[in-house]
């Protein structure tokens, strides 16, 4: 089954929803988590035209929600696709697929890799290793077993600076929110804090998805990696316009405004006769 969630954003759902249809035959649902009447109504209509399942849910964190739909889902193998991603290379899907059934494999798909956040040889954040949400399939009963252990789709941070400390450690990171200031790397603190792939970094950001990525590995299951360099001949993806629809002053993503117009573009170009006139965005 695939899933994709949509809070408020039809157009790039749209996109998202009409290239899997093209691309795939594996079950579809609609997660919608839209806030507006209208744009439930345009979605539940949407997935109706397109023999698409909908459900409606509340909307929460997209960690939080991933849990709940783990938990609840009865599929064995579920693919994960944002809203502002389209599938351009059906046969991905088909190698996602070929990989996730064997029973040691919790997923497919891309990799984030882990990285550094800062200049020079003392870095003030690491980023966590961690498959890549917008695209990737996983083996729903040993996803459950980590949420069992207690672990979680969510993202959080740990502050590292004194991390007997949380709060002392919290404090001291608030001065990572200024340029300058990122650069006072505190190394006589590095006694204090723990190293992640040898560094000794001040914060260390778990995305989502990244505490159940690396619980699972840890335990000997596998995830089977494509090739970083392939993921943009085979998805096309728009960074971070949901969370941006949510929070307009977030400036760590592309233009929910931009975005939208070319969804609009490639939907007349390539899907629109799939589409009745009132469903057009």
């Amino acid at each position: 089954m695939a899933v994709v969630i949509n809070v408020d954003t039809y157009p790039v759902t749209a996109l998202a929803l009409l290239s899997l249809r093209c691309g795939c035959s594996v079950p579809i649902l609609l997660l919608d988590c839209s806030r507006r009447k209208i744009e439930r109504a345009r979605a539940r209509a949407l997935a109706r035209h397109l023999s698409i399942d909908y459900q409606s849910a509340p909307l929460r964190p997209h960690g939080i929600t991933l849990d709940w739909l783990f938990g609840h889902l009865a599929a064995e193998r579920v693919l994960l696709v944002d809203s502002d991603a389209e599938l351009l290379d059906p046969d991905l899907i088909e190698l996602l697929d070929a990989s996730t059934r064997a029973k040691d494999c919790f997923g497919a798909g891309f990799v984030q890799e882990t990285s550094t956040i800062g200049q020079g040889d003392t870095p003030y954040a690491v980023y966590m290793r961690r498959m890549w949400i917008p695209f990737c399939m996983l083996r729903t009963s040993l996803v459950r077993k980590s949420l069992a252990a207690g672990r979680s789709f969510d993202h959080f941070k740990v502050y590292n600076d004194v991390p007997a400390l949380p709060g002392l450690s919290r404090l001291l990171s608030l001065r990572n929110r200024l340029p300058m200031a990122r650069r006072w790397s505190l190394k006589f603190l590095d006694r204090f804090r723990n190293e992640f792939y040898g560094v000794k970094p001040s914060i260390v950001y778990h995305d989502t998805g990244a505490e159940i990525f690396s619980w699972l590995l840890e335990r000997g299951y596998r995830f089977d990696e494509l090739a970083w360099e392939r993921q943009r001949e085979m998805v096309l993806h728009h960074h971070g316009v949901t969370r941006r629809r949510l929070n307009r002053f977030d400036n760590n993503s592309a233009s929910p405004a931009e975005v939208a117009g070319y969804a609009r573009r490639r939907i007349e170009e390539h899907y629109a006769h799939m589409l009745p006139v009132d469903l057009l965005p």
